[in-house]
């Protein structure tokens, strides 16, 4: 029992420092797993689709006549690989 108090009892005196540690840790540690957690979605994201590596993004502007512009509107699809040949 008396080890454990000798152990806590420097941590007592500088309050101030040791929670100045604990906060940055403790800041360190959520940004590592944020990180790790967005490397995992961008690099997982479109797996599910059959033969992933020939998978495109589309970007569609509408220009009218009128000169009125519409978009970009971001298309995703799937399905385009059946029908790209390279």
């Amino acid at each position: 029992m008396r080890q454990l108090y000798y152990t806590f009892r420097p941590l007592l005196n500088r309050r101030s420092l040791n929670l100045a540690k604990i906060i940055s840790l403790a800041l360190g540690l959520f940004m590592g797993i944020l990180l790790f957690a967005r490397v995992t979605f961008e690099l997982s994201f479109d797996n599910h689709y059959y033969e992933t590596d020939k998978v495109c993004a589309v970007n569609v502007t509408v220009h009218y006549k009128d000169g009125e512009k519409k978009g970009p509107y971001h298309l995703f699809d799937g399905s385009i690989v059946a029908s790209v040949t390279v």
